[in-house]
């Protein structure tokens, strides 16, 4: 009988534990379901040379756009890795957009992001000698 009692006591204590901890589970999804959006973030970045062209090139200007579902009061900030390049935009419809004017060949890393935990985002960029047309940018 001793070792029965035991064995249920057992059973019992393991499926307390187990009930104990579906309902902490619970609850925790319950709290993160109904918390606040703090990991707003950077979604996307994208890179547009303009409807002429399909490539980016040295001298030519094209528009850089982040999604963001951070706070608009948070500007969102973007640089280019290699230092040469940065500026901030106001978050406008769920995006901030500027301009960018590569001044080097290459591989570019453009990325973009708003302070705090609102996370980062990072695009790679194959820049061209560009000769600027006003309208198109020729690429060689």
């Amino acid at each position: 009988m001793i070792t029965s009692n035991r064995k249920s006591a057992g059973r019992s204590g393991v499926r307390r534990a187990g009930i104990v901890a579906t309902a902490l589970g619970a609850s925790a999804a319950a709290l993160a379901l109904a918390a606040p959006a703090a990991s707003a973030a950077v979604t996307s970045i994208n890179v547009n040379p303009g409807a002429l062209n399909s490539r980016v090139g040295t001298g030519c200007t094209v528009e850089v756009t982040a999604g963001a579902n951070g706070p608009v009061n948070e500007p969102v900030y973007f640089y280019d890795a290699d230092g040469s390049w940065s500026t901030s935009a106001t978050v406008s419809g769920g995006k901030a957009t500027v301009k960018w004017t590569p001044t080097t060949p290459g591989q570019h890393t453009l990325r973009a992001y708003q302070f705090g935990p609102y996370g980062v985002m990072e695009t790679l960029v194959q820049v061209g000698n560009g000769i600027n047309l006003g309208s198109v940018c020729v690429v060689l």
